[in-house]
């Protein structure tokens, strides 16, 4: 089978299967159905535990976003993290860990700053100079 210390997979576990015509058709269904469970959880079970727990204990709906909702989108970051940390059998775990973190956070920077410049009015966004510097400084 091909298994590595402690029951973790090594790459001669893996074998390359080419797919073909069938792969180019159902690669497209299966990320578009990925993308649609995800809305879907989150629309049904996340948006609602976060209503729950705003509700429970009294908290402004504008900080339960900036907080809990921040936690929730973090949150793959952090299973990745742990599952190369515990799961790989290589040396390189924090590499992985690091990698996922960093690149995750470049990608939430570039689309949160690309789509708040399409939805503002006329394209142009007015900021407030003194919040850039206390976000640049925390």
């Amino acid at each position: 089978m091909g298994s590595g210390p402690n029951g973790c997979f090594t790459p001669r576990t893996y074998q390359h299967v080419n797919l073909g015509v069938a792969g180019i058709v159902l690669y497209p269904i299966a990320l578009l159905w990925s993308f649609v469970g995800t809305q879907y959880i989150a629309d049904e079970y996340f948006s609602v535990a976060l209503d729950g727990i705003v509700e429970l204990y009294h908290i402004d709906p504008d900080v339960a976003g900036a907080t809990i909702l921040a936690v929730g989108t973090s949150f793959p970051e952090l299973i990745c993290g742990f599952a190369s940390q515990f799961l790989s059998s290589g040396g390189d775990s924090g590499a992985v860990a690091f990698g996922v973190t960093v690149g995750s956070a470049i990608f939430n920077q570039l689309v949160i700053v690309a789509a708040c410049a399409l939805v503002s009015p006329g394209g142009e966004m007015h900021l407030n100079f003194l919040a850039i510097l206390r976000d640049m400084i925390i």
